[in-house]
C-alpha cells in the first residue's frame, strides 16, 4: 500500500501538467456560463491574463473570482468513476 501511494506520487511529479483558465458564472436563468479563455504552462501565465481581462468589458461586470484556473495534467483521465444526475 505505501509503495503504491508514493509511486502515485512519482507520477503526479513527473507528469506534464497546464494550467486551463476559465471564466464562470450564472446567467439571469441560473444557467452557468462558462468559458474557457486558454492553456497556460504555469499559473502565473494565467494570472497575468486575469489581471489584463478583469477591467475588460463583459469581465469587469463579475467578481475576479469569476476566474478559475485549474491544473490538469497530461495523459490523465477524469471521471473514472462515472457521474450521476440529481434532478431536483
Amino acid at each position: 500500500m505505501a509503495i503504491e501511494i508514493l509511486n502515485n506520487k512519482l507520477n503526479h511529479m513527473i507528469m506534464e501538467k497546464y494550467y486551463e483558465l476559465y471564466h464562470v458564472y450564472e446567467d439571469d436563468k441560473l444557467d452557468d456560463v462558462v468559458k474557457l479563455i486558454g492553456i497556460f504552462n504555469t499559473p502565473k501565465e494565467a494570472w497575468e491574463v486575469v489581471k489584463s481581462l478583469r477591467h475588460k468589458p463583459g469581465f469587469r461586470k463579475y467578481s475576479q473570482k469569476c476566474f478559475w484556473i485549474s491544473r490538469c495534467y497530461i495523459d490523465l483521465a477524469g471521471w473514472d468513476e462515472g457521474f450521476t444526475i440529481i434532478i431536483s
